[in-house]
């Protein structure tokens, strides 16, 4: 289980987590109005503004026609602007205004505008579908009979926080059957579109049809396939009927012309012949305004010009509608950037100076594949998966910056506060391979061991006498020893009352000839900047008054078990080994026999596979072979006086005269 914890895995599950709870969120709504808000901006980023089509002519019943013919305009006027318009041979006509009820209402002017309705079959009227919110509004009566002449006046919207939002963004093709029996009712976009494509004689245009399960609709080069729901960046958006997504590619405005324009005769014939007349309003007295993501106040025999624009694009020029991912991939599309937004924090914290520039540049690259993916319509969610990048990238520095305090912190308990910070730096980088579980691995390894003890302690407590006052004097001298040992890349293994056992070369291994060589240095460095301390300590302990006091050392380099023991709660990190047992005997050898050099207090004493690894370094005086307590063979031991610069030849033995030490 310990490889689930490094850096990658940790990652990978930052990713899927940030992934489940992302997708939580996004099923619940919260992220649509981010969603669609971005989609209505590409929208109008897309649209062309100059961008016309000469099939659609709109006349609109502005605020100067109503001063002058009121509204509603009366049935005589309407039947003489139809009268006008049809005798120009128009391919279809769309009146955009519910005629369900005479005007004037005592109907002496409906008998003309009915005659035009009944016998008109290039005109196409709106109805208003039922719905829970309204009643609805029934087309001309005298039209009533004829379905392939109506057109439903409505678009769906979406609803945010319960309400509608009010924008359209979709439009229907048809709307639910009322019946079995009875024929689907069709938008007033397409019966438009239908009555245009029927005059151009072509019979691959002439007809349409669906597939079995009604969710795809074939006609012209168009292939229609009905909105559903959850598609793109919408949640549980309104998909009865036959939807379809507006694209919004089209002009936002078309060659358009007043109601005194049409009945004085100034519409060119050519701008009705053969083309889409749509007649609508525009006026601000007649709030006939709908949102669409073009613009927010856009005339509604506008936005039905702009819907039969599309649909003679997708069925003419084979033009495809928005698509959205399917199934599998709108889950793999915002996982992607969760992995990729984890694998951006693992750079943070392997490269913190570089990796920002990496991040800010990942997210770029997001926004610029969502963009081109909606040129080529292609509506790839940015909301989601760029929370999923920011949060999995986030999380992942938090989380493995916060793990990895835990293990320094477990680290820097067992190895106390005495630990240098360049030891403490290549514990830390050495981890993976250092660490099994929360305990170091077992491991053997070569270092360089020593130990102190100080000399005359016992008389000097007992002249002491008070215990606070003997462990202030005590901690004030294991102070400064072991700031020497940090200063020394060295590590304090433990206090044995008034001695201290220290390690150069553990926690992490050093295996080449010149890493043994340089913890052996640094401990013999260490061993006479401890002589240099106490002397100080020394100094202004006699100054104060207090108990002067001296020092033994013993230093050997060898092979060692490095580890931790204890339990659980309670973990010491510790080294055993035969190396460990000759460095304690080295400092309590000869306590009489071998002094400390004169004028100093503090005695080291190294064994040859310490000595043969310093170089020259050091001037030291060749004490003998010694029978140390407990060891069947002797060691060779120098005692340590001075550092020397530069180096001298080392050799195995001084010429000068040994030192005779009893054998114990």
């Amino acid at each position: 289980m310990r490889h689930l914890l490094k850096p990658p895995f940790i990652a990978a599950a930052i990713a899927l987590a940030v992934f489940a709870a992302v997708t939580a969120i996004q099923r619940a709504g919260w992220l649509k109005r981010w969603e669609l808000a971005i989609y209505d901006r590409m929208l109008a980023k897309r649209h062309d503004p100059a961008a016309t089509d000469p099939r659609i002519t709109i006349i609109k019943i502005t605020d100067p026609d109503i001063n002058k013919h009121n509204y509603p305009v009366r049935d005589g006027e309407l039947a003489r602007l139809l009268q006008i318009v049809l005798k120009a041979e128009p391919a279809v006509v769309g009146l955009d205004l519910y005629r369900d009820l005479p005007e004037p209402r005592e109907g002496n002017e409906l008998s003309t505008l009915e005659d035009v309705f009944r016998n008109a079959d290039a005109l196409r009227a709106i109805y208003l579908t039922p719905s829970s919110r309204t009643p609805g509004v029934p087309p001309p009566p005298s039209m009533k009979d004829s379905p392939d002449r109506l057109g439903f006046n409505s678009f769906p919207t979406d609803q945010l926080g319960g309400q509608s939002e009010g924008y359209i963004r979709r439009t229907w093709l048809f709307m639910e059957q009322a019946s079995a029996d009875s024929p689907p009712p069709q938008s007033l976009a397409l019966s438009l579109a239908i009555g245009y494509l029927a005059t151009l004689n072509d019979p691959s245009v002439a007809t349409l049809s669906g597939s079995d399960d009604h969710k795809t609709i074939y006609f012209g080069k168009a292939v229609f396939h009905r909105f559903e729901k959850n598609d793109g960046g919408f949640v549980d958006a309104r998909d009865d009927g036959f939807q379809i997504p507006m694209d919004f590619k089209g002009p936002s405005h078309f060659k358009e012309y007043s109601l005194e324009d049409a009945l004085n005769g100034r519409i060119p014939a050519e701008r009705i012949k053969g083309k889409i007349v749509l007649i609508g309003t525009n006026a601000e007295s007649i709030k006939d305004e709908l949102k669409t993501p073009l613009n927010i106040d856009t005339p509604g025999v506008e936005v039905h010009a702009q819907a039969v624009n599309q649909i003679l694009r997708n069925v003419l020029d084979g033009a495809p509608l928005t698509r959205f991912l399917q199934g599998w991939q709108k889950y793999a599309w915002p996982l992607l950037w969760a992995i990729l937004g984890a694998a951006s924090g693992l750079a943070l914290l392997r490269w913190p100076v570089l990796a920002p520039f990496a991040m800010v540049i990942g997210g770029l690259l997001l926004v610029w594949i969502t963009r081109e993916a909606f040129e080529h319509l292609w509506w790839l969610p940015l909301f989601e998966p760029g929370l999923n990048y920011g949060g999995a990238a986030l999380g992942t520095v938090g989380l493995i910056h916060f793990w990895e305090r835990r293990q320094r912190s477990d680290l820097m308990h067992l190895f106390s506060r005495h630990v240098s910070e360049k030891v403490a730096k290549n514990i830390w980088q050495d981890r993976e391979t250092f660490l099994e579980g929360k305990r170091p691995r077992p491991r053997s390894v070569t270092a360089t061991v020593l130990f102190t003890d100080f000399v005359g302690f016992s008389s000097a407590s007992e002249r002491i006498g008070d215990p606070a006052k003997l462990l202030d004097w005590l901690n004030e001298g294991m102070d400064h020893l072991a700031r020497c040992v940090e200063n020394h890349d060295g590590i304090i293994n433990k206090y044995i009352g008034d001695a201290i056992m220290a390690v150069f070369g553990v926690p992490v291994p050093r295996t080449t000839p010149d890493e043994l060589a340089q913890d052996a240095t640094n401990s013999v460095r260490c061993a006479l900047s401890m002589g240099e301390t106490l002397e100080k300590l020394n100094a202004r302990w006699k100054k104060n008054g207090q108990e002067e006091i001296g020092m033994r050392i013993g230093i050997f380099t060898g092979p060692l078990v490095a580890g931790s023991m204890g339990s659980a709660e309670r973990l010491e990190f510790t080294v055993i080994g035969d190396t460990v047992n000759t460095a304690s005997r080295l400092e309590s050898t000869g306590k009489d026999e071998i002094p400390a050099p004169p004028g100093t207090r503090c005695r080291i004493l190294v064994g040859e596979s310490t000595y043969k690894l310093l170089g020259g370094r050091f001037e030291a005086e060749y004490v003998g072979e010694i029978h140390l307590k407990g060891k069947a063979n002797t060691v060779a031991v120098y005692r340590v006086l001075r550092e020397v610069t530069p180096p001298v030849a080392a050799t195995a033995k001084d010429s000068s005269e040994p030192i005779t030490i009893p054998k114990p």
